[in-house]
């Protein structure tokens, strides 16, 4: 089946030596996948992240280039489409961190250039356009910054998708306030659910779906709760309860994470051995579809045609 994932780290194993991101992720045959481009590091001043963020969108092209026949960068879904269809695994990139940019307008439009359609403002720490998700309630939370809310306005004018899903609480209100694109949470569950900060709550969960987006679940242990992959049922299904079955697609932060959930192996594609597991607990095969491609596909389609 044809799978859409929106939070994937495969760019980061090419600074391990690995030779061709196409064998590193394991994906199946047809599928495009958010090459997330982690920038926004501990301990590295903007200006580091930014020459990390360039290098990592180089090996990015150098890829697509050298392995053309397995590898597309794609700035759009339709071109995503054509590339899957052809054979070759569709990359759209993203940055997960918006540190690098430091300001600097000329930074946002070299990414743009170089394929950037997915931002994040933060990583784990908060930074001059917000304050990431592990601050919630303290006197830390910044929310949404003035600079924030300027980036949030031109990616929107760009076609740049927002991603909250590092965000705190009151910058992701903050995004939903000032983005005029639908806002989406790439790898992230629910904190009603299992309470980590990096799990949406359930009124801004709903708001993001109101704005028009959807909401990529995550395979992380620490958040759905432990290391049985049947632990994510129930965040499953309090999205299918409370949001529908259109707010909801994979995120499974492949090449990002330490432990998979059992019985998930990597010897076999991760998303083919959710789909059976889904299968045999009695999901229906129109609901795998829409969690596999196609409810990203139609917001996709909608943003970037």
């Amino acid at each position: 089946m044809f799978v859409i994932d929106t939070h994937c780290d495969s760019v980061e194993t090419l600074e391990h030596g690995a030779p061709c991101i196409a064998n590193t992720y394991n994906m199946g045959e047809k599928h495009l996948q958010f090459t997330a481009m982690f920038n926004d590091r501990p301990g590295l001043s903007p200006e580091e992240c930014w020459q990390l963020l360039r290098k990592m969108a180089a090996n990015i092209q150098q890829q697509a280039a050298l392995f053309p026949d397995k590898l597309a960068l794609c700035r759009d879904m339709h071109t995503a489409q054509e590339a899957v269809n052809s054979g070759k695994k569709a990359m759209i990139l993203s940055m997960e961190g918006a540190c690098a940019l430091d300001g600097k307008p000329e930074r946002l439009e070299e990414m743009a250039e170089a394929g950037v359609r997915i931002i994040s403002l933060t990583w784990n720490q908060n930074n001059r356009y917000g304050c990431a998700n592990g601050y919630n309630g303290t006197p830390e939370d910044i929310g949404l910054t003035r600079e924030g809310r300027q980036l949030v306005e031109e990616c929107g004018r760009r076609g740049i998708l927002i991603d909250v899903s590092h965000a705190s609480d009151n910058t992701i209100r903050g995004i939903l306030q000032y983005s005029s694109l639908p806002v989406i949470a790439t790898h992230s569950n629910f904190r009603s659910l299992t309470n980590h900060p990096r799990n949406l709550p359930d009124d801004l969960a709903k708001d993001i779906y109101a704005s028009g987006g959807v909401i990529g679940l995550n395979l992380c242990t620490a958040f759905i709760g432990g290391a049985d992959l049947a632990l994510l049922l129930p965040h499953l299904d309090w999205a299918l309860e409370n949001l529908g079955e259109d707010a909801i697609g994979f995120g499974f932060d492949i090449d990002g994470i330490d432990e998979y959930p059992a019985p998930l192996s990597m010897e076999a594609p991760i998303h083919e051995q959710v789909l059976e597991f889904l299968r045999q607990h009695g999901y229906s095969g129109q609901l795998l579809k829409k969690l596999a491609h196609s409810n990203w596909q139609k917001l996709l389609q909608k943003v970037m045609p």
